[in-house]
């Protein structure tokens, strides 16, 4: 199931992560103007926790 990725044969959590978010990347930039990705694993800090966002992205209406 994963083969569009190219992942080594012995691959880890990060290795996984990094290819799903570079083929999002990917995918994002054909679907044209206003969309955008902004990173990975953002941090948001809320009073004295901080937040990971998975993935962060933005749609600005042309």
């Amino acid at each position: 199931m994963l083969e569009l990725l190219d992942l080594p044969s012995n691959f880890d959590e990060m290795d996984l992560h990094k290819s799903l978010v570079n083929h999002l990347k990917d995918f994002l930039m054909e679907l044209g103007a206003g969309f955008s990705f902004i990173c990975s694993e953002y941090k948001l800090q809320v009073g004295n926790h901080d937040y990971f966002i998975d993935l962060l992205f933005y749609n600005r209406n042309m």
